[in-house]
């Protein structure tokens, strides 16, 4: 029974990188617009105007709050599942993977929201225009990042966490407040601009979409696919027959034989016996 398991890994994650992720990329957003005032104006009144450097600050933000999860749920997993630590070059390679897919969707959001409203697209056309456009850029940042350490390919795993990640920033677009028939404001917020608990919002947000997605993929997905489940080759990570690995088991070993090193090169994010990509 893989269900468990999987709720398990996906709470964990979106409790950590996913929520913090969310929060830092409005935070960021905030203090571009207040304090630095460099967003091209405040995103208060409509219509917005959204500068390089909004985007880039933003991008940070989020890929800072994900590596700022990542550090929380590996002291969770050490500390208190009393999971075993596989050092820090293998911590610092997935925050690596999980920072260049971040930069790249978080950065992306606000001006694909943008382009939706300014084409007129109705609610749920954004949504799902945004949702797409975050999920592929996570995609092709967390590819990218495999490359520059040199790490496996782990496409379909690395594949079904960009589906769950741009379901987040999908029900991000519920935050804003240029949608007349927006049926997620009841439950999201609707964010201001200039208050503190748009923060929160943000952070709600992404952790809703995230989650409810993760629920459905647990449910409908075979055994091995998900981002979520142990790899069945041996010689997993950490020497253990199943590999540990922003989600868990990235694509993790590369089968027995090789040695603990070569596996845990084949996951993102290890935290104790199982690498969770979102650890």
């Amino acid at each position: 029974m893989v269900l468990l398991p999987r709720l398990q890994t996906s709470l964990l994650v979106a409790l950590t990188k996913i929520f913090f992720g969310g929060c830092m990329w409005q935070i960021m957003g905030l203090l571009s617009d207040n304090v630095f005032h460099i967003g091209g104006g405040q995103h208060i009144t409509p219509p917005f105007t959204t500068t390089i450097e909004f985007t880039v600050l933003t991008g940070l933000g989020d890929a800072i709050g994900v590596c700022l999860g990542h550090a929380l749920l590996s002291t969770i997993e050490v500390k208190v599942l009393h999971r075993q630590f596989h050092g820090w070059p293998h911590f610092f390679q997935t925050a690596v993977i999980l920072f260049s897919g971040s930069l790249l969707s978080g950065g992306a959001w606000q001006g694909l929201e943008n382009a939706c409203v300014d084409n007129g697209l109705n609610f749920n056309l954004a949504l799902l225009v945004v949702a797409l456009g975050c999920g592929t850029l996570f995609f092709v940042g967390i590819t990218t990042g495999r490359a520059v350490m040199n790490l496996p390919r782990a496409t379909l795993k690395d594949f079904t966490l960009s589906i769950a990640c741009g379901c987040g920033s999908g029900v991000f677009v519920g935050t804003d407040r240029r949608y007349p028939n927006n049926w997620l404001q009841g439950m999201v917020g609707e964010r201001t601009g200039n208050e503190a608990l748009d923060v929160f919002k943000a952070g709600l947000s992404v952790f809703i979409g995230f989650l409810v997605c993760q629920l459905f993929m647990s449910a409908l997905l075979p055994e091995g696919v998900s981002w979520t489940d142990l790899d069945s080759g041996g010689g997993g990570a950490g020497g253990k027959t199943e590999n540990s690995g922003r989600g868990r088991g990235s694509g993790g070993g590369t089968g027995g034989g090789n040695g603990s090193s070569d596996d845990v090169k084949g996951s993102l994010l290890e935290n104790g016996s199982k690498i969770v990509y979102a650890t």
